[in-house]
């Protein structure tokens, strides 16, 4: 789906099905395995991070960003936490873009921090970095996937992968030794 020269521009959503006791030539199941040929998922290129341009205070409904972005109504984003609680990072749902100035589905729980700092003639950045999660390539394991920890995976036993701009949702099996959502198998240094 796409290539490194002409990546894809539609919208793909490829979904891992299978059940946790079978195994496809070692590498379970719900999986896109490479053995010996090349993988190659590139989706579109788009603004994936930037920072905030000033401080989002708990209940503001826009985000003044420090650059102008390419999101769309309807895409997710991540806004990380700017305090020592990790816990404070959100989620939300673009409703709209105009220049700087992402409007949101609803209001930020937290204050996220967007200024820099200057001490002793250093300049600190302590701007919340915001993040876009919407992809146009979903890879994702099926709706099971989600309560059962079961997920879909990519493995390369030999071969080439070319992966960008690609979602990964539901991917990687709990308590399976090498099901990561991406697992390069002893590929060593190949060129």
């Amino acid at each position: 789906v796409g290539a490194a020269t002409k990546p894809y521009t539609h919208n793909a959503v490829i979904a891992l099905t299978g059940e946790s006791n079978e195994d496809i030539m070692g590498m379970g199941s719900k999986v896109i395995g490479v053995m010996g040929g090349a993988l190659s998922l590139v989706g579109e290129e788009r603004v994936t991070w930037t920072k905030l341009a000033e401080t989002a205070q708990k209940g503001d409904k826009r985000l003044r960003l420090l650059e102008t972005v390419d999101w769309r109504e309807g895409d997710e984003i991540v806004l990380a936490s700017s305090d020592f609680d990790y816990r404070q990072t959100e989620t939300f749902t673009v409703k709209s873009v105009l220049g700087k100035t992402v409007s949101l589905d609803k209001a930020t729980e937290y204050m996220h921090y967007g200024e820099t700092q200057t001490y002793n003639g250093v300049t600190i950045d302590e701007r919340a970095e915001i993040g876009l999660l919407s992809r146009n390539i979903t890879l994702q394991g099926d709706a099971s996937s989600a309560t059962s920890g079961y997920g879909g995976h990519v493995m390369l036993m030999s071969g080439q992968a070319y992966v960008n701009s690609v979602e990964f949702f539901r991917m990687g099996q709990a308590g399976q030794i090498g099901r990561y959502p991406i697992h390069w198998h002893r590929l060593g240094d190949e060129a």
